[in-house]
């Protein structure tokens, strides 16, 4: 079935039978293994970069946007890595650039009992990583604060534009505001991150209200307390 293209394997189930094990009955994979190519070459004869290629490959042919990460320099990664920002805060940034993110669409779908709608509490949209962090309305206006007092952008800043700058680590158009010098851009956006991400599950699982004033409040005491840390160094 294989050879006449009837059925695929996908390149996860590939990697796991690369050295299969023959004993207690459990099939030999090798004369499949040895018929299933890419790019034309034998998938026992690929080395491990390539077949991490080729999985990255297959997973981008199942995501609806391109994967980021195939696109971002080291030059960009140079400055996320110097950020002045916390670990927790790097985790939760990392997860959003390869689309890790656990979002309520998701959570319904894995856990239905725990969380029954995919919809947002506030303005009943879907969802989405994208929603969670950017798109909601609540969460709209937080950026639009933060970007009118914390940075100064050559653009404006919609929700799609932020949700791919961060995505892609490009700030070009953006840098934070004088008062807040020596910080860096990313030191600003992990704050704002950190802070809606926080609150959004601070109020899924301990039933606290989602309060634009209070999250501005939490982004301008961690901005203080990073910008006293970087202007004594």
């Amino acid at each position: 079935m294989i050879l006449n293209h009837r059925i695929q394997l996908l390149p996860f189930f590939v990697v796991h039978q690369l050295h299969p094990v023959i004993d207690n009955g459990i099939p030999d994979m090798t004369p499949i293994l040895y018929r299933l190519q890419h790019d034309g070459t034998s998938i026992l004869c690929l080395r491990p970069c390539a077949i991490k290629a080729m999985l990255i490959h297959n997973m981008l042919l199942a995501q609806d946007r391109p994967h980021p990460m195939l696109d971002i320099p080291f030059s960009r990664w140079r400055p996320f890595l110097a950020a002045r920002m916390l670990t927790t805060t790097r985790n939760l940034w990392y997860h959003l650039i390869v689309a890790k993110l656990l979002d309520r669409a998701t959570l319904s779908r894995i856990i239905p009992a725990t969380v029954p709608s995919p919809l947002c509490h506030y303005c009943n949209q879907t969802k989405t990583v994208a929603h969670l962090l950017f798109e909601c309305p609540r969460k709209a206006g937080v950026w639009n604060v933060v970007d009118s007092t914390y940075l100064v952008t050559s653009t404006g800043t919609s929700s799609q534009r932020l949700f791919t700058d961060i995505s892609f680590l490009q700030f070009s158009h953006c840098d934070p505001a004088p008062t807040l010098s020596p910080l860096a851009t990313f030191d600003v956006v992990g704050v704002v991150l950190t802070a809606i991400w926080s609150s959004y599950w601070n109020g899924h699982f301990n039933c606290v209200p989602f309060s634009s004033t209070n999250i501005l409040q939490i982004i301008r005491n961690k901005l203080h307390h990073l910008h006293s840390i970087a202007f004594h160094h």
